[in-house]
């Protein structure tokens, strides 16, 4: 099996490079950019990158399945990146990191209803230990009533269901075409959903925009490299390795943003989270 069918090699890639757009993307929300226009400008900078991608990996079987799974692939990315980018204005990366790792517990419940994906009793095990070290970080009760925490579950949910629609559009289209078409709806419909969108969206052009791309070219090469792993592995273990990576968003975190508070917490949590990621992999 070479390194570019390897699921395990292309999962580490994908959750590194996604490490290192959210550690830029907190370095840029925390000084009170727009978030809503980030999201809008991180859903148009990813769909030209993918169209230009698709270019050369071009696949697309349209049908009326096809059609809706795009569709729904449009709506929970859209509603996804909002709540993600509000997540990363209102909590400490050291955290989100942790918290937006509920995905994994959705992702194989929604993955078993939808495309009758089901995983091991040690995989649920997994699952178990993850919500355990999620509650070492914040308290099952802040979990919906601390602002970021909110938007950390609320985008994990929906970002979960991406996840599995993703699996379901493998057969559809290419890579490029796939996460193309993800990005189209949001990065269309976001400039009439935002209030007063022209000042709002023309503002996020004028402060480190060189940043902001650097930012989303890492967001590119993760999700890109991350549908590719999807193709070789279950979805359940691609998303366990993927994002068993957050101990370099945790300590990114700690050391260059400083969030020095309940750092003990933190990294308890994050060790108890990574034996369930460990646990899911293995499995």
């Amino acid at each position: 099996m070479s390194l570019l069918t390897n699921w395990i090699f292309l999962s580490i890639i994908a959750g590194l490079a996604s490490n290192a757009f959210n550690f830029i993307s907190r370095y840029i929300l925390r000084e009170n950019e727009d978030s809503t226009a980030y999201t809008w400008f991180y859903e148009v900078t990813r769909f030209f990158a993918f169209a230009f991608i698709a270019i050369f990996d071009w696949k697309l079987i349209l049908t009326f399945s096809s059609f809706i799974i795009f569709t729904l692939l449009g709506v929970t990315d859209g509603i996804a990146a909002y709540w993600y980018m509000k997540m990363h204005q209102h909590a400490h990366l050291s955290i989100s990191a942790i918290l937006s790792r509920t995905r994994l517990i959705w992702v194989p419940i929604i993955a078993f209803f939808l495309i009758r994906e089901s995983l091991t009793i040690p995989e649920y095990l997994g699952i178990i230990i993850l919500f355990a070290g999620l509650s070492v970080v914040v308290s099952p009760k802040k979990l919906f009533i601390d602002k970021g925490a909110l938007y950390a579950n609320l985008s994990a949910f929906v970002i979960a269901i991406n996840i599995v629609l993703t699996k379901m559009a493998l057969p559809y289209g290419s890579n490029g075409v796939i996460n193309g078409a993800t990005a189209l709806l949001p990065a269309m419909l976001f400039p009439f959903i935002i209030p007063n969108s022209v000042p709002r969206l023309k503002q996020i052009f004028k402060k480190n925009l060189v940043i902001k791309l650097c930012a989303i070219a890492f967001n590119v090469i993760s999700i890109y490299v991350f549908t590719a792993a999807l193709r070789f592995g279950d979805s359940g273990k691609v998303t366990a390795i993927y994002q068993g990576m957050i101990i370099v968003s945790i300590l990114a975190g700690i050391i260059f943003l400083k969030e020095k508070a309940d750092i003990s917490k933190k990294l308890t949590g994050a060790a108890i989270t990574i034996i369930g990621v460990v646990i899911l992999s293995i499995y």
